[in-house]
């Protein structure tokens, strides 16, 4: 197995402290993307647009759900930064010509998209909600290697416990799940509210970083 390197196409401290965890070395670089925040945007931008390679991450019906939205940031995000490379490799050609990772995580309760919380009001309804139910983790990806795209997402079915309002509150004070998408952090003081989990846990925290690795190795690069 040789040593990965990487463009991690993302400021999450979690998804590269995920990388470094396997012995990847990633170079973080974001870039300008206005990433659709919900599927009223996604819809709206989409209209206009057809779009067949994110077509098929839509839902059954045809509908632009989680997952598609998902696969949408991650893909905006990992061309803004191949973009950005490219022009700066006109005047540095040194620069190394490593695959590119965007990738953009939801909490859904089927199609209601939890995002970060806006307040610590916010993350207590986020987890009320979530109480004594399951929900989904759903992570979309994409990979820029050697000037192709490859797209993918990953589900993880996760139940919460049923929570008492003094555990909820207590949580929130901590200031844990304020910058997190569905007001928790599995990795964190969240994980004792966690009692079933279905799917990846890597991708729970933010990466899948089984299904990343199969692809990487499938192109030569592991």
């Amino acid at each position: 197995m040789k040593a990965v390197q990487l463009i991690l196409a993302s400021k999450s401290p979690r998804r590269l402290a995920l990388l470094k965890q396997i012995g990847w070395e990633a170079e973080v670089q974001t870039g300008f993307f206005p990433e659709a925040t919900d599927l009223v945007k996604l819809a709206d931008r989409l209209h206009h647009e057809p779009d067949a390679e994110l077509a098929k991450f839509a839902e059954k019906d045809g509908s632009w759900g989680p997952a598609a939205l998902t696969v949408f940031n991650a893909r905006g995000k990992c061309l803004a930064v191949g973009v950005d490379r490219v022009i700066a490799r006109a005047d540095k050609p040194e620069l190394p010509d490593w695959p590119i990772l965007g990738a953009d995580t939801v909490v859904a309760l089927g199609q209601v998209i939890l995002g970060k919380p806006k307040d610590g009001a916010d993350a207590l309804r986020m987890l009320l909600q979530l109480s004594g139910h399951w929900h989904e983790v759903i992570t979309g990806f994409a990979i820029s290697n050697q000037g192709k795209v490859t797209l993918g997402v990953e589900r993880t079915r996760v139940h919460y416990r049923k929570l008492s309002l003094a555990e909820i509150t207590a949580y929130v004070n901590t200031g844990e799940p304020l910058d997190k998408a569905g007001a928790y952090g599995i990795q964190g003081r969240g994980a004792i509210f966690i009692d079933r989990i279905e799917g990846s846990y890597s991708n729970v925290v933010g990466l899948p970083l089984t299904r990343i690795y199969q692809i990487l190795a499938n192109k030569g690069e592991v």
